[in-house]
């Protein structure tokens, strides 16, 4: 074992054990949770503490058993990118209206995906970062196409409102 894998493997040992500490019965924070396949839990782990500190609501139903022909770093890569930017649309909207909802399941030989969140009724939506440090982010959307291309996949959004929908397709290749 290489000193990178070993050290990737302190750090998912060391979020799986935040992912199971954490409150799923907060029903202020999580309206209904259904814990996702192993390999996602320090990713969504990561997640679900930053959804916490902004007070969005999160309701995640992923059933992935079948998925087993994902590579686990894509899956982590899809999914913590996918979180991480709903989180950063969702914190501009007040409080009392933050959320985030993320439903992926295998239809026949494809894993799909959506993730639906608030996001400030009128704002464009470019996908481009817009956080402080440029140099060290930006580098989620072109992560997740990456992916997607991977394994000839789609990728669609559509706004209404103050709500952004995204819909991932992976095909089993």
């Amino acid at each position: 074992m290489t000193s990178w894998n070993v050290l990737c493997y302190i750090r998912t040992a060391m979020e799986a054990v935040f992912f199971a500490c954490l409150n799923f019965n907060n029903p202020t924070l999580i309206r209904r949770a259904k814990k996702p396949i192993g390999v996602l839990k320090p990713s969504v782990a990561r997640e679900f503490a930053k959804a916490l500190k902004y007070n969005i609501s999160i309701d995640i139903d992923a059933n992935m058993k079948l998925a087993n022909w994902i590579d686990d770093f894509d899956l982590c890569t899809l999914f913590g990118n996918l979180l991480d930017n709903a989180i950063e649309a969702s914190i501009k909207e007040e409080e009392s209206k933050r959320y985030i909802n993320v439903r992926a399941k295998v239809i026949k030989s494809f894993l799909t995906i959506s993730v639906e969140n608030n996001t400030v009724e009128g704002e464009e939506i470019d996908f481009v970062s817009r956080k402080d440090d440029q140099e060290n982010h930006g580098f989620g959307m072109k992560n997740i196409k990456n992916v997607i291309n991977k394994y000839s996949g789609e990728m669609t959004f559509e706004t209404n409102n103050s709500c952004i929908s995204i819909f991932v397709m992976l095909n089993k290749v």
